[in-house]
């Protein structure tokens, strides 16, 4: 039979590091949780993941916060994992697009866009200035597709409104109309 003393042990050790991670990241209270998260990445252990991983590099961290930022920038929900071997991927949501910036150790990025959970596209060795214009492409594609939309439910014609003016408003407007009329005929008149 196996001892369970030695795993309840190790786990405790691992709540107790993970409380003093939540320690040291809660003093930044403004930022954004995914930029927390990401931050936190840097205080993993070497062999974190069941004895293997590594934690990610400071130059692999600006990258991610880099990503995140421009996605949040934007409205988009965010995520962030560590890889076993010091990469970090920076997920990105909207609607039933799922977007994946995995950025290696070496700072080369893989991109994947999925729509459904149907890979659309899958490209590798990005540089970040790269993936920061598959990001802003993205975005456009979004939110012309949204502009669009608009169209179907804009008044074009005035038979479309549902409310009318007020034939108050409208007797009202005719008289005032009337009354600068005349006014203008008599100074016109006064001044000949």
């Amino acid at each position: 039979m196996i001892s369970k003393k030695p795993l309840e042990k190790k786990l405790r050790e691992m709540v107790k590091k993970m409380d003093n991670m939540l320690i040291i990241t809660s003093e930044k209270q403004d930022e954004p949780e995914t930029l927390k998260k990401i931050d936190s990445f840097l205080y993993l252990e070497k062999g974190w993941h069941y004895g293997k991983g590594v934690f990610p590099s400071k130059k692999t961290i600006a990258i991610a916060k880099k990503i995140a930022e421009q996605a949040l920038s934007n409205i988009f929900d965010t995520d962030a994992f560590p890889g076993i071997d010091g990469e970090i991927m920076v997920t990105v949501y909207y609607k039933e697009h799922y977007l994946e910036f995995t950025i290696e150790s070496d700072g080369e990025i893989t991109f994947v866009h999925e729509l459904n959970d149907e890979e659309l596209v899958y490209k590798e060795g990005l540089k970040l200035q790269e993936a920061k214009i598959k990001l802003d492409d993205f975005c456009e594609k979004i939110w012309n597709i949204s502009e669009l939309s608009t169209e179907s439910i804009m008044i074009t014609e005035r038979s479309d409104l549902k409310v009318w003016p007020s034939k108050i408003l409208e007797m009202v407007g005719s008289q005032l109309f009337h009354l600068h009329a005349s006014i203008s005929r008599e100074e016109v008149s006064v001044s000949i």
